[in-house]
């Protein structure tokens, strides 16, 4: 039996005096919408009568609306959404993410449309509107449509989308065709464009069949995008470069958008929001990218994102164990010669070949040193990236093989093969062609480029000091543990910053606000 409404009118109420007094504690407050953690004690789903886990108390987020005459409640939909959401194993700040975008909505419909919302149709045109007020939000407070939303970019705005479709669909199987939501983004809505969900087949991913077939089933044949113009009114609010030097956000971010491929899509983003150079990137091992908690024991101090670790391909002796006794290692060098028979990529002579410049270490015992993210968005999207680059290392058997993370998963005859400057270079040019970008004839339009764009976005966007963009570089000598610390924590912050929209031209990476 499932767990007792933990939301009564008390807790509702509570909820009102939240949000009018300005306290804040585990909820994120907005005019008109609310999302704050509720003690849950969450059964998990039961198959013919059998559970595998065990009931459990989980904090559950709960999104709670202000309506006509300043009344606070907790609608019935968003609250199941939740339940639904949580088991089903969705991240708890996923959750929490999702209701934001709901509770805007809410709030935009109330405030906006009023009455006008329960005409017949009225829903997908109140979702477009909003669509478009989030993506017109300007950079003035005067002028904001909301003063306490954020500006933000069209990635995020589709991450709304997104949610708000998932939302209605949810609506319509638990409420009905009663509820007002489950009316939006129906086939007979002009407004949205509609793309076939049929992929085409590949036997590589033929063990997700299932799950596309049960999307299938769930979304029908296809499934609501949102209308080109949508991008084209993104484009003219965005931030251009002034440097002659680099591409601009808008460019990096269609050029990142339009990549199908996962190691190419993985490798722009990466130089693009981590600043590497192509060398580095392809002298990584998969042992390389790990979860942020290794950071502490690694480096001594935060690191926001995942962290992604460059090391020195001779000399270095983290080869992926977290045994630290210094008796244990063998440099890489020693690795590749006596597993797998390879020279260090820097002494190779053939089109295989990635050269090495000095960096800057951060832990002068392993000669590793580690990225910083500019953007938390981006770092979040790469590491799911880099979990579909793995699958295909597991497809292709490369264990026995290499250790190095970017392969070919595409040229049937070059399969699992370390990939090549070459290569990418022919890529991004293919790349800039796609979007509209002439490579090599527009300002930072070639591969290189993304590392320019990158100290651009750092001085530009986070208005990061000199001091903190050479460690961003990992130009600067670090003379003490002490010294690096501060920096670290410094770099560290900025992210931060990032994420909570203090000074990201998209917000931040929850949608939060």
């Amino acid at each position: 039996m499932e767990a007792p409404d933990p939301l009564g009118e008390k807790q509702a109420g509570e909820a009102g005096a939240l949000e009018r007094d300005g306290r804040t504690g585990d909820a994120e407050t907005t005019v008109g919408c609310l999302v704050i953690d509720f003690p849950y004690l969450l059964e998990p789903l039961a198959f013919d009568g059998r559970t595998s886990r065990k009931t459990k108390l989980i904090s559950l987020p709960v999104l709670a609306v202000r309506v006509d005459k300043g009344e606070v409640v907790v609608p019935d939909e968003a609250l199941n959404w939740s339940r639904h959401l949580a088991r089903n194993d969705v991240p708890h700040k996923e959750i929490r993410r999702r209701l934001n975008s709901v509770g805007r909505l809410f709030e935009f419909v109330e405030n906006v449309l009023g009455e006008l919302k329960a005409v017949p149709g009225a829903m997908d045109l109140s979702v477009w509107e909003y669509l478009m007020a989030r993506i017109s939000t300007p950079h003035d407070l005067k002028e904001r449509l909301f003063d306490h939303w954020q500006p933000v970019g069209y990635t995020t705005v589709l991450t709304e989308f997104r949610d708000l479709v998932d939302f209605a669909r949810y609506c319509g199987a638990y409420t009905g065709s009663g509820s007002m939501m489950a009316s939006a983004f129906r086939s007979s809505s002009d407004i949205w464009l509609k793309v076939d969900r049929k992929l085409v087949g590949d036997d590589l991913l033929s063990h997700l069949n299932a799950q596309r077939q049960r999307w299938h089933d769930l979304l029908g044949e296809d499934r609501p995008m949102p209308p080109r113009s949508l991008k084209k009114a993104a484009r003219k609010g965005v931030k251009k470069s002034d440097n002659s030097t680099t591409m601009s956000i808008d460019q990096v971010e269609s050029l990142i958008d339009g990549e199908k491929n996962p190691v190419f899509k993985a490798t722009w983003m990466e130089l693009a929001y981590l600043g590497p150079r192509i060398s580095e990137l392809l002298n990584q091992w998969r042992c390389d990218v790990l979860d942020a908690s290794y950071a502490p024991r690694l480096f001594e101090a935060p690191v926001a994102g995942p962290l992604v670790i460059f090391a020195d391909p001779r000399k270095s002796t983290y080869t992926g164990s977290m045994d630290l006794r210094r008796n244990s290692f063998r440099t890489r060098e020693q690795v590749l010669a006596g597993d797998y028979g390879l020279l260090p990529r820097p002494d190779e002579l053939d089109a295989v070949r990635a050269g090495h410049k000095g960096m800057s270490v951060f832990n002068a015992e392993l000669q590793i040193t580690h990225g910083t993210w500019t953007c938390l968005e981006k770092a979040a999207e790469y590491e799911l990236l880099v979990q579909e680059i793995l699958h295909y290392h597991r497809i292709f058997k490369t264990d026995h093989a290499h250790p190095y993370l970017f392969i070919n998963v595409r040229n049937a005859e070059y399969r699992g093969e370390p990939s090549k400057i070459g290569n990418m270079e022919k890529a991004f040019d293919r790349a800039c062609v796609r979007v509209g970008i002439r490579p090599h004839e527009e300002a930072g339009a070639h591969l290189h480029g993304l590392r320019h764009f990158y100290r651009w976005y750092a001085k530009e966007v986070l208005k990061a000091s000199p001091e903190i963009m050479k460690l961003m570089l990992r130009q600067e000598s670090i003379d003490s543990q002490f010294a690096y610390g501060k920096h670290a924590e410094d770099g560290n912050n900025a992210m931060l910053k990032l994420r909570d929209g203090a000074r990201s031209h998209r917000g931040n990476d929850e949608s939060e606000e």
